[in-house]
């Protein structure tokens, strides 16, 4: 099992590392999916991306993609 350490805190799977970004981001995670033991989906607040993205590369987070749409009626 590969561990990470960050502080106080060690990412052992997907579930600390969705932890770790609820508790870091409380009102700008909307949501955590992990449909692979390897893969987390995070639906995060607009304002948040940049911030959250960033905090993922401090975690070491290496693939990430933001996909936004708007709910205007064309």
């Amino acid at each position: 099992m590969r561990v990470m350490d960050i502080g106080e805190m060690a990412i052992r799977n997907v579930k600390d590392l969705s932890e770790i970004l609820k508790a870091a981001f409380p009102a700008a995670i909307k949501g955590t999916e992990s449909p692979a033991s390897n893969r987390l989906y995070v639906d995060v607040a607009a304002g948040a991306v940049k911030d959250v993205s960033l905090k993922l590369v401090s975690l070491g987070g290496r693939f990430q993609i933001s996909v936004g749409y708007d709910d205007i009626g064309r």
